[in-house]
């Protein structure tokens, strides 16, 4: 199992060890001294989920999308006053991840949509294991 976010996760698709993955890290950022949210989780999450219902085809959305990675860093930078390790993982992981998305080419859409299938398997195992509000 692996401890650590793989590329291949956002370009060829998610696999079990991306489920894994997914269990492991949402465990500690669900961890109730060093984690994140549910709240924090969910702002990022909601605006991933507007993009994704809208369509990403669109050039508005396709925006959107590049503006993720900034919103995210101004977010974790509001949070210095609590500014846990899982805060801090979460950002780098998201952030290294919201890279991985080619968004040149026929690959946006697909990539896009393992990225939002990601998140949601986060998300999930977040809450499944006590993310706090």
């Amino acid at each position: 199992m692996s401890n650590k976010f793989d590329p291949k996760w956002i370009t060829n698709g998610i696999d079990e060890e991306a489920v894994k993955y997914a269990e492991s890290f949402g465990r500690r950022l669900a961890d109730r001294n060093n984690g994140i949210t549910t709240s924090q989780f969910r702002n990022f999450y909601g605006e991933i989920k507007r993009i994704q219902m809208q369509g990403i085809e669109t050039q508005k959305n396709r925006s959107a999308f590049l503006l993720l990675r900034p919103k995210l860093a101004y977010a974790i930078a509001r949070q210095q006053k609590t500014f846990s390790s899982g805060v801090k993982e979460f950002g780098s992981t998201i952030s290294e991840a919201l890279q991985t998305v080619r968004t040149s080419g026929d690959n946006f859409t697909a990539d896009f949509d393992n990225f939002c299938d990601l998140m949601e398997a986060l998300l999930a195992f977040h809450k499944f294991f006590g993310g706090r509000d």
